[in-house]
């Protein structure tokens, strides 16, 4: 094996699309946003992340720890995907009762174009919910018991926020996740590894399929 650095020799265009690649920058620049408040300069490098993983077809994991924005991050970038790629697919958030209320007021105080709705009570449609909202921000139990309805929509991004809570694959609400339709999947969590590495692997299952293979191809690898 040599240790030369390694060289690329294509036309200039190429080799500006292949460092991008290497450096995970998206091609296109995220772009300016109109409807969001502003960002700090490590938020803008998450939204451009999510960017790159957009303009790539994948999901992933935005682990940023615990107070540093990660929820500006995500409203951002469902910003930018109203602003730029005029997406009219709705987005689904999922995330712990406790922070329904948190979703719905950042969402009002910092990314006022986007039209949320809370999708929880004993009340509760899913098609009077979808009617004029951009965000459907709903409960992880509520996912579990509406699944079915839920499954028949298409979204544009489904974020779990907190998705350390469905790490175990053999939960409903895990089952569930997986049957959402999104173009994008995004866990979004300041602690994706709690206890195993299983743990990692069975949110990267989730956010991006088939991403670490096989569970027992992933034990070969990477833990024994």
């Amino acid at each position: 094996m040599s240790d030369e650095p390694f060289a690329w020799s294509g036309a200039p265009a190429q080799t500006e699309t292949f460092r991008n690649l290497l450096d995970l920058k998206p091609l296109t620049p995220l772009p300016t946003l109109q409807g969001m408040t502003s960002l700090r300069d490590y938020q803008q490098r998450g939204v451009q992340w999510l960017w790159f993983l957009h303009e790539n077809y994948f999901g992933g994991l935005l682990c940023d720890d615990m107070g540093l924005g990660k929820t500006h991050q995500i409203m951002a970038f469902m910003v930018a995907l109203r602003e730029t790629k005029k997406t009219a697919k709705p987005f689904l958030v999922v995330c712990p009762t406790s922070v329904l209320s948190h979703w719905e007021r950042k969402i009002a105080q910092h990314a006022a174009t986007l039209r949320a709705a809370v999708h929880y009570g004993g009340q509760r449609d899913v098609d009077r919910t979808l009617d004029g909202a951009d965000v459907v921000i709903t409960s992880y139990g509520i996912l579990r018991r509406d699944i079915d309805a839920l499954a028949d929509v298409a979204f544009a991004v489904a974020v779990f926020d907190e998705v350390q809570h469905i790490k175990n694959a053999d939960t409903q609400a895990y089952q569930a996740a997986g049957r959402i339709d999104a173009e994008m999947k995004i866990g979004v969590s300041g602690t994706p590894l709690e206890n195993r590495l299983d743990d990692l692997k069975s949110l990267l299952d989730l956010s991006v399929p088939g991403y670490l293979g096989s569970d027992e191809a992933f034990k070969l690898i990477y833990q024994i």
